[in-house]
């Protein structure tokens, strides 16, 4: 789990560069929101990729194993698609949680002015 935040947070710093990069310093706080929601949903949709994938293969283990095609211990080997799917998404729900911090923030800032 702390493997997956800091994933997001290091993603989530990683997209706000690239927002200044691309589209400057003084952008709009909706801008810095839009990339870090949107790279969020792209981590999001590869660990979900990586979960899918695991439990297709596991299936198709435990069948081959039930049919003595296969060595239990090898159900083992396909384990990392879980672990890095749960990463991946837990990185996903924190840049989220960023994007929704920076709207508001900005709302904020926005409102007090």
């Amino acid at each position: 789990m702390k493997k997956g935040i800091i994933l997001g947070i290091v993603l989530g710093i990683i997209a706000i560069i690239l927002n200044i990069i691309i589209n400057g310093f003084f952008a709009s706080f909706v801008y810095y929101s839009n990339y870090l929601f949107l790279i969020g949903v792209c981590v999001g949709l590869l660990g979900g990729a990586l979960y899918i994938s695991y439990w297709i293969n596991d299936l198709r283990l435990v069948k081959k194993i039930y049919y003595k095609e296969e060595l239990p211990e090898r159900r083992e080997e396909i384990k990392f698609m879980k672990i890095w799917g749960s990463y991946l998404v837990m990185a996903m729900l924190v840049m989220w949680l960023l994007s929704l911090l920076v709207v508001l923030v900005g709302e904020t800032v926005i409102g007090i002015k």
